[in-house]
């Protein structure tokens, strides 16, 4: 005759949960460690993104505002350089923060800054020269340099291309008024950057009026009441 089984003990069972849960929680400290790793080694690489906020034109010799924002998942200070590079037409004027005027053809203008937070702004008044010609496009570039093997250099996304025109680059439907929304658009993207002179006075002086067109002559707008 065959001898019965033995029943599993009450003692080996317990320790085969016991093993069961260690192995699980084992399992579960190696997951996190490699969460851990993988988090660091993303925040270590500075992974940073460059947007270009440009007017769709401007009306030659009259100032226009350019605005980058850059923005970053590094939860560390780290250093950049950015470097903007404008049309051969185009003359940089006032910079928020202050930038490098490069001397170079087509001019060049450069940040050295460091990034204390996931967001920075940088933005500049540029205008093109007057004897530029109407309708004529012009293009811009620029690229961040940061400190890593793999990205050394981060293109500036966004706007690229602005139009001579003889409408105000706050009128941006060019349909020779400023309306409500244009004006909010202004104030909301360029408003909040402290001594930043892009025009303010004009345009709210435009948005009350009927409108305004441009005189070649005296290479001013006329506002129309």
């Amino acid at each position: 005759t065959t001898a019965p089984m033995e029943a599993p003990s009450s003692r080996s069972i317990s320790a085969s949960r016991s093993a069961l849960v260690l192995f699980c929680t084992m399992l579960l400290a190696l997951a996190g460690l490699a969460l851990l790793w993988w988090r660091n080694a993303n925040e270590g690489e500075n992974q940073v993104t460059a947007f270009r906020t440009l007017p769709a034109h401007a009306t030659p010799g009259i100032p226009f505002p350019v605005l980058i924002d850059v923005t970053t998942n590094a939860s560390s200070p780290f250093s950049l350089i950015l470097k903007e590079i404008l049309p051969p037409d185009c003359i940089p004027a006032q910079g928020k923060p202050q930038f490098v005027n490069q001397d170079s053809e087509p001019p060049a203008i450069k940040w050295v800054d460091k990034i204390t937070g996931e967001h920075a702004v940088y933005c500049y008044m540029a205008r093109l020269k007057p004897e530029v010609k109407m309708t004529t496009s012009h293009q811009f570039t620029g690229g961040i340099t940061v400190r890593s093997d793999d990205n050394p250099s981060i293109p500036v996304s966004g706007d690229d291309s602005l139009q001579a025109s003889p409408f105000h680059w706050a009128d941006r439907n060019s349909d020779g008024r400023i309306d409500d929304e244009e004006l909010l658009f202004v104030n909301e993207t360029y408003g909040g950057i402290a001594g930043l002179h892009f025009g303010k006075k004009l345009i709210e002086e435009i948005w009350a009026a009927k409108g305004y067109r441009w005189n070649p002559e005296t290479r001013n707008y006329e506002i129309l009441q």
